[in-house]
């Protein structure tokens, strides 16, 4: 195999690692054995002084250091250093980021007589309580009771993971130190 920096990381085809790399998932290693990868990425992905984690890129994906605008009205700006993590594999919506929004919805307190939907009304099929109608004195086309429509999604958590393909990121246990340009 070619020479590579210490440090250095690859995507592997493979579910191991190749002798001379660990695979980007956490594990710590200790200080003491691995000077000179610490002495590289420090504790910038976690641990001590005395033991350091590799990156952990198990369901991430990488993301280059950058200072970017947020796009947020207030123009917020931000900067993802070496290290940073975040994004969830899963995300709940709340009502708060619903946008605003009305459904016309029609119904009537009338007898059905017919079971098909005519002109986008629905209509009462039990007759005796008002199935649609807040108020069965209102006019015969009236809104739909707000009691008949909830909020939906109990704040459960919906998928959010971009189309994928697994494989694994190694880091270059030995090699060749990088020096600096």
């Amino acid at each position: 195999m070619t020479d590579c920096f210490l440090g250095e990381l690859r995507i592997f085809s493979y579910g191991w690692a190749p002798q001379y790399w660990a695979l980007c998932n956490g594990q710590t290693l200790a200080s003491a054995q691995n000077q000179a990868l610490y002495a590289l990425i420090g504790t910038q992905f976690g641990g001590t002084s005395s033991q350091f984690a590799l990156p952990n890129l198990q369901g991430r994906v990488a993301l280059g250091i950058t200072t970017f605008p947020n796009n947020k009205p207030n123009g917020v700006v931000s900067n993802y250093t070496n290290g940073t993590t975040g994004g969830a594999e899963t995300v709940a919506i709340t009502l708060a980021q619903t946008p605003a929004h009305t459904h016309a919805f029609g119904a009537t307190d009338a007898p059905a007589t017919s079971p098909q939907l005519r002109q986008n009304i629905y209509a009462d099929v039990i007759g005796t309580q008002p199935t649609y109608v807040t108020n069965p004195t209102a006019a015969q086309i009236v809104n739909l009771d707000p009691a008949a429509i909830a909020p939906t999604g109990s704040g459960a958590g919906h998928a959010n993971v971009q189309p994928f393909t697994v494989v694994n990121f190694c880091i270059a246990t030995t090699g060749v130190f990088p020096s600096r340009n």
